[in-house]
């Protein structure tokens, strides 16, 4: 077999591999969201056949765009959606936070992204404007794939080795994309070369992804959806702030053109993310507050006044009666075997009484 017939092979085999796993590990209820990914990598494999045999299909040299890119790029919205329906099977949508953070992260890296990656194309005017778009087409894409998995990823819920090996292999399809688009950009791309190892990687993370049995966790609602923030993803939410300005000082100090319509739109987008973010802090921080001061004067198991606050509640009215020389009594009621129906009844009922 020649190299592009073993590569197509192998790139078929990552999409059995997804639609066997999904079969075997999941009800037909809970199956959209992989099918979908095996409906982009499908996708991605029609355009790498019709791209490798377009002489022999239509008697002419492959032009851009083609059908091929059509194909491409169509892979690109099917595993996004596939990744939207895990979110959402994962009850992701409650997390707020995660949402906010995620978005942090999309926002940096898509300014580097657009500074590097589009803007290039938007500015190359010897490009025809099909030509323009199409090359636009695919860093946005990669875009909405990265932003999609990194929600994916900040959430709450199982993190298996399924969950390792989907995120590995989006990430792994991002990177190669990168350096492609790099690559495109210099002129220095060959196909059939050592970077359509890294799609082939890819491939085979997400096909070993379907495969494993812990991929069952991925497609179930998450037991406490509160995103918390650690150290780690408080570093990397600040690293991911921090790309914006550091992309503004870099090209100012090297003397290169800056689109300030998108950097002042990222920053303000930031700025707006990240107090949204310390907003969500407060209100959780006196929630918190007001927990554990209704702990702290209520019995846990009834909810009812506990000793301490009765203290306090004679202490005041002791002294509203010293000022104003009113009476002041105390009520003492005893139920007599009580302990019996606490201890027959349970908790709910007792508390009735």
């Amino acid at each position: 077999l020649d190299r592009p017939v073993m590569f197509n092979l192998l790139g078929a085999s990552s999409v059995a591999a997804i639609v066997i796993g999904t079969r075997r590990h999941l009800e037909a209820g809970r199956r959209s969201a992989w099918y979908l990914v095996a409906a982009g990598q499908a996708l991605f494999i029609a355009g790498d056949v019709v791209a490798y045999n377009f002489p022999a299909f239509f008697g002419a040299t492959l032009p851009f765009p083609s059908i091929a890119d059509a194909l491409y790029l169509a892979c690109y919205p099917a595993i996004v959606g596939g990744l939207v329906l895990l979110i959402g099977q994962r009850g992701l949508k409650r997390d707020h936070a995660g949402l906010i953070d995620s978005l942090i992260i999309t926002v940096g890296v898509g300014t580097v992204w657009w500074v590097y990656v589009i803007a290039p194309y938007v500015q190359d005017d010897s490009l025809t404007l099909p030509a323009k778009l199409t090359s636009i087409a695919y860093p946005v894409m990669d875009l909405l794939v990265a932003a999609a998995a990194l929600r994916l990823a900040v959430g709450g819920g199982a993190r298996g080795p399924a969950w390792a090996l989907l995120l590995g292999g989006i990430i792994t399809l991002f990177a190669t994309d990168a350096v492609h688009s790099g690559l495109q950009l210099s002129g220095g791309y060959e196909s059939g070369g050592p970077l359509d190892g890294g799609w082939l990687l890819a491939y085979a993370l997400l096909g070993a992804a379907a495969l494993h049995g812990s991929m069952r966790g991925l497609a179930m609602p998450a037991q406490g959806i509160a995103s918390r923030l650690t150290g780690a993803r408080l570093a990397m939410l600040a690293a991911a702030s921090m790309l914006t300005p550091c992309v503004a000082l870099l090209r100012s100090f090297l003397g290169q053109s800056l689109d300030v319509t998108v950097i002042g739109v990222a920053s303000i987008a930031l700025f707006a993310l990240v107090l949204a973010r310390m907003a969500g802090l407060v209100r959780l921080n006196e929630a918190s507050g007001r927990l554990l001061a209704h702990q702290a004067s209520h019995d846990v198991l009834t909810g009812l006044p506990n000793r301490a606050l009765f203290r306090t509640r004679v202490d005041q009215a002791i002294a509203r009666s010293r000022r104003s020389g009113d009476m002041l009594a105390v009520l003492f009621l005893d139920l007599d075997d009580f302990k019996g129906v606490n201890d027959t009844t349970a908790t709910p009922r007792a508390t009735s009484c």
